[in-house]
């Protein structure tokens, strides 16, 4: 299924490597923009995380790992190239990310003219607005399998199932935290989580057996 808008064609079902690759680099030979080491760095870096997730329609670039696998040390260096990338063309950004510790969430741009582009409109839009809408109905489940994942750590005698309960009660009172601003708020939660064990029945009877045979010489 293709989707166009203007001169963009997006085919995330066909996407493959080899077209990708050589489409950036007849870009690169053919426009009068000033395409950078950064810039293809970046790009082919993104090639490759989508091909390791199967060429996912849309995916997370960390910001932090894609600098340091890069050798990137500057972040404002960093998005200013990502922009760019995103300016020529060639890779729609879905969400940004809040900062250098997260991750941008995009997609790649299988076919584009050598246009530059700054927009995305029409279809391709709307393409994007459908995954945002799916991002959103698996946002409340990504969220509580991290804090669960952080209960875990705090309180590892806890069984999973309690955790799970504890987290959605989290999510009813902070409906709007987020896991790496409110990291604290997470960890005093987990601290506080009454769970009493069940009693094994077997070691019960063995313990009243034994305070039984103390107490009258049984």
């Amino acid at each position: 299924m293709a989707a166009q808008t203007g001169r963009v064609i997006y085919f995330m079902n066909k996407i493959n490597g080899y077209n990708l690759t050589k489409q950036w680099f007849n870009f690169c030979q053919s426009t009068d923009q000033n395409v950078k080491p950064i810039h293809t760095a970046i790009y082919m870096y993104t090639i490759y995380l989508c091909n390791s997730l199967r060429w996912k329609p849309v995916f997370q670039l960390p910001t932090s790992e894609t600098m340091k696998v890069l050798g990137i040390s500057n972040y404002t260096t960093y998005r200013v190239a990502l922009e760019e990338i995103i300016r020529f063309g060639f890779i729609i950004m879905i969400e940004k990310s809040s900062n250098q510790y997260t991750a941008n969430r995009i997609c790649l741009v299988q076919n584009r003219s050598s246009t530059v582009l700054s927009t995305v409109s029409g279809t391709v839009l709307s393409t994007v607005s459908k995954v945002k809408q799916l991002k959103h109905k698996n946002v409340e489940s990504d969220l509580k399998t991290g804090l669960v994942e952080i209960f875990l750590k705090v309180r590892s005698e806890v069984p999973r199932e309690t955790l799970e309960i504890e987290a959605g009660k989290f999510m009813s009172k902070y409906p709007d935290r987020k896991i790496d601003k409110d990291i604290n708020l997470i960890n005093k939660w987990a601290e506080k989580i009454i769970y009493d064990k069940p009693v094994n029945q077997l070691d019960e009877f063995n313990r009243v057996a034994a305070q039984n045979a103390k107490k009258y010489g049984i």
